[in-house]
């Protein structure tokens, strides 16, 4: 019998969330947190209890030698908060602080529940996506992404705690020691160990194993913190899981009292290195994150300069109301990932969270792909339109890779002269080429689209330019769409 597959009993007033359904979200959840993880402990519990209660906050009882008692507030049918404290509580379990004489105790207390919570949004980043991927209850779809919100307002707490803190995580211990082990600050501020162990426990599931060797021994957590961490390992060693997490605490918390090797090597000149290694806070604004000749900046400054209520007309559709978002943004990650070769809705909500230039873009406002298929679709040819012109004149000043677009732009290479009517016509020529590049990418507006996917990783290097073509481009822009409302459908029938 292990703490998987200890049988499950529920106690209690469950509210509305119903005890059937109570039932099925626990079990879930302690089998996704659970899933893949060797547990080896000694104090394995035979019945998982678990009571609901409408008042006061979540917590173990520490009555029985055989039974884990957990309370949690499951009244309302408030799945996120049900999941966070059961994660919670599973983690105390996990870490073998169920029984009787598992009695908080300070000063090592604080970081006993900086491991457990760590334990939390890591089983909570897992619950969505499994959630997600096969809901656990009919009409609940989408919980994935508010309990993926939920999550990241939790550790903003904690990422907030941490920003001013010493980017040593050593030096942020020995500042911050007597008020962490005399309970000041509450859970905020472990937010710099939190962190720290929640990436660890994310990268190895070995470190989940870890848990599993804490607490065994006298006293459990009132050995000062080097004290706990030595008897962690030893734990570790006897039970047989990897000790990996222990020992990584100990060299950044405490990185003067490693062994050093008795015999010491030849001395040689000091040279700075690199050191990837080490656990420091980075604080920066977003914008610093993108250099100033970023094509990005370009095609920003010239959506932000055209006039969108005259040219996506409110006929068209309600500018600017999807999901409360810009308009100005919503054209130009459409400009933005046309360039890049991308049509797909659900590659460019992709892409907004974890490319640099989109999120650049954004700015933290966070948009999903139904929100991006709904603009598009709503806009149809005049967001079309608009995405023709904008392509064919920021190519045509230089402002993007011309490889980028559909290989029929390459005729437009023969046009290249001084010429007022060369130019002209090689610009008819790119918005052709443009618009049969902007038709391909509707096709996968609905799907992941993989070849979007290859064609982004595959992307030749940007021409590094931008300022005076955003000018030439937007009066180019203005003039085909405002002068010539059809000039499109006749230049794809007078190709050169």
């Amino acid at each position: 019998m292990t703490l998987l597959s200890a049988p499950i009993e529920l106690a209690g007033d469950w509210g509305a969330s119903t005890p059937e359904d109570a039932l099925i979200v626990l079990s879930r959840a302690r089998e996704v947190c659970l899933d893949g993880i060797r547990l080896l402990s000694d104090k394995q519990p035979t019945t998982l209890k678990i009571e609901s209660k409408s008042s006061g906050p979540p917590y173990v009882w520490l009555l029985s030698s055989t039974v884990a008692h957990v309370v949690v507030d499951g009244t309302a049918r408030d799945w996120r908060r049900i999941a966070y404290q059961f994660g919670h509580e599973l983690g105390h379990v996990l870490s073998n602080s169920w029984q009787p004489d598992a009695i908080p105790l300070r000063p090592s207390e604080w970081f006993e529940e900086a491991l457990v919570e760590a334990f939390t949004f890591r089983g909570l980043g897992l619950i969505a996506d499994s959630w997600e991927q096969d809901p656990w209850l009919p009409g609940e779809e989408s919980f994935s992404k508010d309990l993926r919100r939920y999550r990241e307002f939790l550790i903003a707490g904690y990422r907030k705690a941490a920003a001013g803190a010493n980017q040593w995580l050593s030096g942020w211990f020995t500042a911050n020691r007597t008020a962490l082990e005399s309970g000041l600050g509450g859970r905020p501020a472990h937010g710099p160990a939190l962190l720290m162990i929640l990436g660890e426990l994310v990268r190895d599931k070995g470190c989940i194993e870890d848990l599993g060797a804490l607490n065994r021994w006298h006293g459990r957590a009132s050995p000062p913190l080097e004290d706990y961490l030595r008897l962690w390992r030893e734990s570790c060693a006897a039970l047989g899981v990897p000790g990996r997490l222990p020992r990584r605490l100990q060299e950044v918390l405490f990185p003067d009292d490693n062994p050093r090797p008795s015999l010491r090597p030849p001395p040689v000149p000091y040279v700075r290195r690199p050191q990837r290694g080490e656990i420091r806070q980075h604080t920066a604004a977003l914008d610093d994150l993108v250099s100033l000749d970023h094509p990005v900046r370009s095609a920003w400054a010239f959506v932000v300069a055209l006039d969108l209520q005259d040219i996506l007309k409110p006929g068209d559709a309600k500018i600017g109301t999807a999901a409360s978002v810009a308009a100005t943004l919503m054209v130009t990650l459409w400009l933005w990932a046309t360039t890049e070769g991308v049509g797909s809705a659900r590659h460019l909500e992709k892409l907004c969270s974890e490319d640099l230039a989109y999120r650049w873009l954004c700015g933290g406002v966070t948009i999903d792909h139904n929100t991006l298929r709904q603009f598009r679709v709503e806009h149809g040819d005049a967001l079309d339109r608009l995405l023709a012109c904008g392509l064919a004149t920021l190519v045509e000043n230089g402002l993007i890779n011309l490889e980028l677009l559909s290989p029929a732009a390459l005729k437009a290479n023969a046009l290249a002269g001084a010429s007022l009517a060369r130019r002209r016509r090689r610009l008819k020529t790119l918005m052709v080429a443009a618009q049969t590049r902007i038709e391909e990418l509707h096709t996968v507006l609905d799907r992941d689209d993989p070849i979007a996917d290859a064609r982004h990783d595959r992307a030749a290097p940007w021409q590094q330019q931008r300022g005076v073509g955003v000018k030439a481009a937007l009066e180019q822009a203005k003039n085909l769409l405002q002068k010539h409302p059809k000039k499109l459908d006749e230049a794809r029938g007078q190709q050169p």
